[in-house]
């Protein structure tokens, strides 16, 4: 009795078994594709001649840019896409860093994604040359002139958008 009792266990173990790697390979692909993924931007210096507010900005690549002309769908394809980078722009996490080459210290730096409570973006969609579109935050006073390094190290779980640009404007008002 004990033995059909203990080969029974044996059969059902060998049965689960498979079951049971199965659903651990299944778990293993679904976190490999929510892996976070360095994302393709570059790091710069630039030369800042006056005084002024500067922002940040992070811009990718539209796959459907604006066109004089455009028919129904392409106006659907890009009104689609807008809202797909902008939701890709929220989900990008990360580090940006300003560094003051003059004085050889951090200035400022943004953690991204932004939490809403501490800093929210000035515009959520910038247009720059009507091909890329992003947004602009992380406003800092530059007070002297100098270079000054914009660094960033950005993940996304989502590589849809290989083209990324850092860019860093002034902000003026108006008078």
């Amino acid at each position: 009795m004990k033995a059909n009792i203990f080969i029974t266990f044996i059969m059902i173990l060998t049965m689960i078994s498979p079951i049971k790697s199965t659903a651990s390979i299944e778990e293993k692909k679904s976190s490999q594709t929510h892996e976070m993924k360095n994302l393709p931007i570059q790091n710069f210096v630039i030369y800042v001649n006056e005084s002024h507010p500067y922002a940040i900005q992070l811009l990718v690549k539209q796959k459907y840019p604006y066109v004089n002309e455009m028919t129904a769908e392409y106006k659907e394809n890009r009104f689609n896409e807008q809202f797909e980078i902008s939701k890709f722009v929220k989900e990008i996490s990360g580090t940006i860093t300003i560094y003051s080459v003059g004085k050889k210290k951090e200035i400022k730096k943004t953690t991204l994604p932004i939490n809403s409570n501490i800093e929210k973006p000035i515009s959520e969609n910038y247009y720059a040359n009507n091909d890329w579109e992003g947004i602009s935050f992380g406003v800092v006073t530059i007070e002297e002139p100098g270079n000054y390094i914009i660094s960033a190290q950005l993940q996304s779980k989502n590589d849809r958008y290989k083209e990324l640009m850092l860019g860093f404007v002034g902000i003026y008002g108006f008078k």
